[in-house]
């Protein structure tokens, strides 16, 4: 199984896919072959990739949320490397036994859109301490998945000591300054316990020094950590073409979604109002028809990321989404599993989350 397969972010495979006309069977088969080597290059590593899964895959665990903290670096002019000196801060505040994607980066923007980037940041960040908005180059973020409420709790409390500190944000459900950032903050790595796992060919290559903590050191190859480790922070401002390829690393020809019949079958549709009747009714579609429901998971299908993606033994491609309703004034994320059957151009609805 394919937990995440990054092309929104990748030259390689946009450079694959383009100037070099690889088609769609040829794209099939260097993307297995590199994941297969992907593998291979982890296990001899010593590091286990289905227990990454929860740092590369979107979280509908209630218990569970994405947050953003902000710096602002303009309270500590003389602190040249401040990310090294955040994180430091940040990763022994994480429990030792929970798995992050980490994302960091400026607030980067051109001249003419520094007011749009001051109010994303005024109306989304919750302001803890002070900040005078000069330039949105001054903010420094960093982007963690998979966060228990304890650590939260811990993040939250520890951080105010910290004088660049300013605020935070709870990225868990959509908003403007997200679907920003997705496509500004960079993935500097994955944090599990006590290894750091990064992209690089050695230890040495890393812009940070994760070892003078006690942090286990484990570079990997850019072009596999890039393609198969970089966690794709959730953005409305989809690139179709990063689902497409998606479907296509699992399947030998491409499948647009805009022309595929999406199926809900009527027993299917009794047994989601039997058994998933709490899901259903948080999220709204108690009441759905499978005429509805069919409805709602083509738009949805055509507007979120794919993960989890395999070739059954049927010959059927497996894959989910998660995507958010609004209900009663109150969110909900809902995960949702599909099989694509090839001979017959349909994907079916196996269950909801």
């Amino acid at each position: 199984m394919i937990y995440t397969f990054n092309t929104r972010d990748n030259i390689i495979w946009q450079l694959m896919r383009n100037p070099l006309n690889t088609t769609a069977e040829q794209f099939n088969i260097e993307v297995n072959y590199h994941f297969q080597e992907f593998l291979r290059y982890l296990n001899n590593k010593g590091i286990e990739y289905k227990k990454l899964c929860r740092a590369l895959i979107p979280n509908r665990d209630k218990d569970k949320e994405e947050l953003l903290l902000c710096f602002d670096t303009n309270k500590d002019l003389n602190m040249c490397n401040y990310g090294q000196h955040i994180l430091e801060i940040i990763f022994p505040l994480l429990n030792d036994t929970t798995v992050h994607s980490v994302h960091i980066g400026d607030f980067i923007c051109k001249s003419q859109y520094q007011e749009r980037a001051k109010k994303l940041l005024f109306s989304n960040l919750k302001f803890l301490n002070y900040t005078l908005y000069i330039d949105s180059s001054q903010y420094f973020f960093v982007y963690l998945n998979n966060i228990t409420r304890a650590e939260k709790k811990k993040l939250l409390e520890k951080l105010n000591d910290e004088r660049m500190y300013i605020g935070y944000c709870n990225f868990t459900y959509e908003n403007d300054l997200k679907d920003l950032l997705a496509y500004i903050l960079g993935s500097v790595c994955i944090k599990k316990g006590k290894q750091i796992i990064f992209p690089g060919e050695m230890a040495n290559d890393h812009f940070y020094d994760f070892a003078v903590k006690g942090y286990r050191e484990y570079p990997v190859k850019q072009e596999y950590y890039n393609s198969f480790l970089d966690y794709k922070i959730e953005s409305s401002l989809l690139y179709e073409i990063d689902v497409s390829d998606s479907l296509n690393a699992v399947c030998p020809f491409y499948i647009n979604l805009s022309d595929v019949n999406i199926c809900v079958k009527s027993d299917k549709l009794k047994y989601l109002k039997t058994v998933k009747t709490q899901i259903l009714k948080r999220s709204g579609m108690d009441t759905f028809t499978v005429e509805d429901m069919q409805k709602l998971l083509k738009e949805k299908l055509r507007h979120n990321y794919i993960f989890n993606l395999y070739f059954d033994e049927w010959g059927n491609i497996r894959f989910s989404i998660l995507f958010e309703v609004l209900c009663l004034k109150k969110r909900a994320k809902i995960m949702a599993a599909f099989k694509y059957i090839p001979n017959e151009n349909r994907i079916d609805l196996i269950t909801l989350f």
